[in-house]
């Protein structure tokens, strides 16, 4: 993920509002609970270059965006933490999964046709049953709740690095020194 645990976890769905790129899952589940501290960002096919909207659905701030040029795509990855892609379709091959995994994001995938293939679960995003939206829903609490740890895990991480990397010199100056 990019940003720090104060800033908001930014997800992505860039399948359009279509029913069977899993819009409709995408949508319940985000009304089933509300995502503390969640941007989703949702890629309307039908906007023109230049215009977008904002909703609310459950508390969770919904921005609404044209879709951007090829060329941009690894701009627009670099500006989220999150991919879902709730297709409800077997995709044949899943190139915005491998798209937004080589671009460093966490992918959350329906388990149905080749999108999910690349999904090491649990190392690099989750999979669920397409459709299952309470499913979908766990999952990106699950999201939204690590990001909010991810604060005070770093902290601990980068601590505990320090005072490993502290021990290490400590035994290498005995050892030279003695």
């Amino acid at each position: 993920m990019h940003q720090s645990a104060e800033q908001p976890l930014r997800i992505c769905h860039v399948g359009g509002m279509a029913i069977h790129k899993g819009y409709p899952v995408l949508r319940a589940a985000i009304l089933l609970q509300p995502l503390p501290n969640v941007v989703v960002t949702v890629i309307d096919h039908s906007l023109a270059d230049g215009d977008s909207y904002t909703a609310n659905w459950n508390g969770t701030t919904v921005l609404f965006k044209p879709p951007a040029p090829m060329e941009q795509m690894a701009e627009f990855y670099a500006s989220q933490d999150v991919l879902v892609a709730p297709s409800i379709w077997p995709e044949s091959y899943g190139l915005v999964t491998r798209e937004a995994l080589s671009a460093g994001l966490w992918v959350i995938a329906s388990d149905i046709g080749a999108l999910a293939e690349p999904i090491l679960e649990g190392t690099n995003g989750n999979k669920f049953a397409a459709g299952d939206a309470k499913a979908l829903a766990e999952l990106l609490m699950a999201q939204a709740i690590s990001r909010s740890k991810a604060q005070y895990s770093t902290n601990e991480i980068s601590n505990g690095k320090a005072d490993a990397t502290t021990q290490l010199l400590e035994r290498y100056e005995q050892a030279i020194y003695t």
